[in-house]
């Protein structure tokens, strides 16, 4: 670590007491990354991630009370700097694409190689992404957008139409806060600056189809 350069410092979650130590002490032993806190559930690391603010927060996605998913898009909502690494069994693509949905910034699966988990939180922190060297992950890998939902879609195409965010909210039955946390993830999700931008990389995406299309 260089002098004046801060420790990346991790959340780690899982509701497995056993691993989530075992990764602790791994992670101990690199001198630029501090463990600050461990949850054994998703509402744990929300609240313990809205109180220490840590750079990373190593997710799994099963686990009781609030699962990983749900928790991932908590902490994106309500502290957006903070960036997300799913750690899982799970190498099925549906939890890729959902993960990436969500915003996190990396997907890896427990049994890869200790140091490419060390190589992901380091990448995820400088503000890169990651995804398991998995074949079956890496081989046409999933778009952020793939799992856009039919409401998202519709969303979409009324920011086109320039429809604001209270008329959007009313047309599909969801609170006006959730469309503006809806739109910011999709805006992630896409790399868009703003609301024309992301109506446009819709439309070049093929997300959003114009009528003649």
């Amino acid at each position: 670590m260089e002098p004046g350069e801060s420790p990346i410092r991790v959340l780690l979650c899982d509701d497995h007491e056993i691993p989530r130590r075992a990764i602790a002490a791994n992670l101990a032993l690199e001198e630029n990354i501090e463990v600050v806190a461990q949850a054994a559930d998703g509402a744990e690391a929300v609240e313990l991630t809205k109180k220490l603010l840590p750079d990373v927060v190593v997710m799994d996605l099963h686990m009781p009370v609030m699962g990983g998913l749900e928790a991932t898009a908590r902490i994106r909502a309500e502290q957006p700097g903070v960036k997300v690494l799913v750690l899982t069994m799970s190498d099925e693509r549906s939890d890729v694409l959902g993960a990436m949905a969500e915003g996190v910034s990396g997907y890896i699966v427990k049994d890869d190689p200790a140091e490419e988990f060390v190589r992901a939180v380091r990448l995820v922190a400088r503000g890169g992404s990651y995804v398991s060297p998995r074949p079956n992950l890496r081989r046409n890998d999933p778009k952020p957008w793939d799992s856009f939902t039919d409401r998202d879609r519709e969303i979409l195409r009324m920011v086109a139409e320039g429809r604001g965010d209270k008329e959007i909210g009313e047309a599909v039955y969801l609170a006006e806060r959730t469309v503006k946390h809806r739109l910011g993830e999709m805006r992630r999700a896409l790399g868009a600056e703003n609301r024309t931008h992301l109506a446009v990389l819709a439309i070049k995406q093929k997300i959003l189809r114009l009528p003649d299309d």
